[in-house]
């Protein structure tokens, strides 16, 4: 059984078509999705309520299709219209790796949130024309490679830390792509490519040889002589009552890029574009039933922010219609794709319900009544999900003790090739499934996940690092649920078992520390936030 034989939607069949899918609860929309994107040679273009929408749709697609079909990601900026401060260089690296591909990717997932599909972007030209590659064995001239990289918004320092710098030192050359998740050391001979390596920037040693490095502009706009000479004459004639002497003006005049940049981003060039140039003709819109209404809401807020900044002087603003489309604009521009229209409305015949009240209540007397009792009522195939694989062997000991086995398996279709049920896997999942049984296709099936278990409401998952505070706040939750002999993940001595905690003297002071027992260390006490 595939996942292409599961939960199967009609879909439009050419370009200015749609059709609705109603029904989908929980993850269901995504296991439809998934098998949409195996069995059609299109690219579906996902376009979510919200950025965390976002990310749940990427994670759940990447868990169905276990890395059968290619699964992009668009993401946003994370700033609100006309703020002064730039979004993270790993938002932009992400974002330019994107454009860079989407021409090429006839088929898979691309994820995108209504807000981020209506910004302008550059056009196609600047993303393509300004990436390159550096292979192994190529000919590397220092001085001219260094000026294309400055010609592209790279900044020459004394050390890489991230995105878009790069360091010379001799006859190596140290190199942060954007789109890339790690630095990249070149070393040369005379003027050919010895070896490239990737290193880590915190301690600068070098790590894994690899044969090839992709590179993308530093910026999503262009920052060429050129480009801030069209800048200072664009800027003249959008806003002939602001100074030459204003502070913006003058930065950009000397190359320097001031936070909030990507709001004057039409100065930079001739014609904006938006993300539908970047698309294959035969791409499929997949879109949420409050779609339009979302626009509008953007529309809105986007209004509200220029009308509350639009009097300083000292940073005078565009019009929200020269950076973002208009609501009526992006249905113009979706009109011209096939679309899906999702309903999550549950439906009484549909192939989906709605997955009860399955919280284990540690006060009560039988805890996992509501589970067993669920269990025993289900006549099919059932998969636990963790949150990692340390989780993983806690849940398995949890359901043990209420005297329900289940069997690790590698992922979606490791669970529905098994003989087994029910069965366990890891995956980064909020969202559970309940799927009525299909006479010739499939029998009843369910998926449940820990936050399921454990009745917390889904989280707000970051790309970001999470704050220090937040971390002690999980390490302080995680310990209140370990007992003795629970299995614990240590970031570098890896999977042990808890033996409880500690209080020992330190310089005459009582500190708390945690007794761990892992393969590289039979008996230790810790006491930093790598323990979870």
């Amino acid at each position: 059984m595939a996942t292409n034989e599961i939960l199967s939607y009609p879909l439009p069949p050419d370009h200015q078509q749609a059709v609705a899918w109603t029904g989908l609860a929980g993850c269901a929309d995504s296991l439809a999705l998934a098998s949409a994107i195996n069995k059609e040679n299109r690219l579906f273009v996902i376009v979510t309520p919200d950025n965390h929408t976002a990310l749940r749709i990427e994670h759940e697609l990447a868990f169905f299709l276990d890395g059968s079909q290619p699964i992009l990601h668009f993401p946003d900026w994370e700033t609100l219209p006309y703020d002064v401060f730039s979004p993270l260089p790993e938002i932009v690296s992400e974002r330019l790796k994107t454009l860079a591909v989407l021409p090429q990717t006839k088929r898979g997932a691309l994820v995108v949130s209504v807000n981020t599909l209506m910004h302008r972007l550059a056009p196609r030209e600047h993303v393509l024309a300004n990436s390159f590659s550096i292979k192994l064995g190529d000919a590397f001239n220092l001085e001219l490679n260094r000026l294309k990289l400055e010609s592209v918004g790279y900044q020459c320092v004394s050390q890489v830390y991230q995105h878009a710098e790069f360091a010379v030192r001799g006859a190596i050359v140290d190199i942060f792509p954007m789109g890339s998740k790690a630095p990249f050391r070149i070393e040369l001979f005379d003027e050919e490519i010895e070896s490239i390596r990737t290193f880590d920037p915190e301690t600068q040693r070098s790590l894994d040889k690899i044969d090839q490095v992709q590179l993308f502009p530093a910026r999503e706009f262009p920052v060429t002589d050129e480009s801030i000479k069209h800048f200072r004459q664009t800027f003249r004639e959008c806003f002939p009552n602001a100074s030459l002497s204003n502070s913006l003006y003058q930065d950009v005049s000397k190359a320097i890029m001031p936070g909030g940049i990507e709001y004057y981003l039409p100065l930079f060039v001739e014609q904006t574009a938006t993300l539908f140039d970047y698309l294959p003709a035969a791409s499929v819109l997949v879109l949420p039933e409050t779609f339009n209404n979302l626009a509008e809401a953007f529309n809105f807020e986007a209004d509200e922010r220029y009308q509350q900044r639009k009097y300083n002087t000292e940073r005078p603003l565009l019009e929200p219609t020269q950076l973002f489309l208009s609501a009526d604009a992006l249905k113009q521009k979706t009109a011209d794709f096939a679309q899906v229209t999702i309903n999550h409305q549950i439906v009484e015949t549909g192939d989906c319900l709605t997955l009860p009240d399955l919280a284990i209540n540690a006060k009560l007397e039988q805890p996992a009544q509501k589970l067993q009792d669920f269990l025993k009522s289900f006549d099919g195939k059932l998969l636990f999900v963790a949150e990692s694989a340390g989780r993983r062997e806690g849940l398995i000991d949890k359901l043990r003790s209420f005297k329900i086995t289940v069997k690790p398996v590698d992922g979606w279709q490791a669970f529905l090739a098994a003989d087994s049920s029910p069965c366990i896997t890891v995956a980064p999942m909020d969202h559970g499934l309940w799927l009525r049984p299909d006479r010739n296709q499939w029998p009843a099936l369910a998926l449940i996940t820990e936050n399921l278990l454990s009745g917390e409401k889904a989280q707000q998952r970051r790309r970001r690092r999470q704050s220090a505070a937040r971390e002690l706040d999980n390490i302080i939750s995680n310990l209140n649920e370990l007992s003795i002999g629970s299995p614990v993940v240590h970031q570098e001595h890896g999977v042990g078992r808890y033996l409880g905690l500690q209080t020992l003297a330190i310089g005459g002071i009582p500190a708390g520390f945690l007794t761990l027992n892992t393969p590289t260390a039979t008996s230790f006490m810790c006491r930093c936030r790598r323990c979870i």
